[in-house]
């Protein structure tokens, strides 16, 4: 699976950005250098559960990291395609 890493973190890139531009979510964008992403949720006045659990309702996995801080992992599975459907369910959460 190397070499598929550098498709797993533009990815990853993606899911970032489009993080970063919903209103509420804050991303270090530049930061992101894997498959990993953290997005930070404190402007959206909800928890790391209720937040999660709206992830969940569109279909969407993740996991806590810190307190106001949700973890987000890009693998095989997950295309740009997906990250792009991900994307639109989370802004629709949380309009």
């Amino acid at each position: 699976m190397v070499d598929r890493l550098a498709e797993d973190h533009a990815n990853a890139r993606l899911l970032a950005n489009g993080l970063a531009a919903i209103p509420g979510l804050s991303v270090d964008v530049d930061g992101v250098e894997t498959n990993i992403v953290l997005c930070h949720i404190h402007d959206t006045g909800l928890s790391n559960e209720a937040f999660l659990a709206l992830l969940k309702a569109a279909g969407i996995l993740a996991s806590p990291f810190d307190d106001g801080v949700i973890r987000f992992v890009t693998h095989r599975e997950i295309t740009a395609d997906l990250v792009q459907t991900a994307l639109e369910r989370i802004k629709r959460q949380l309009s």
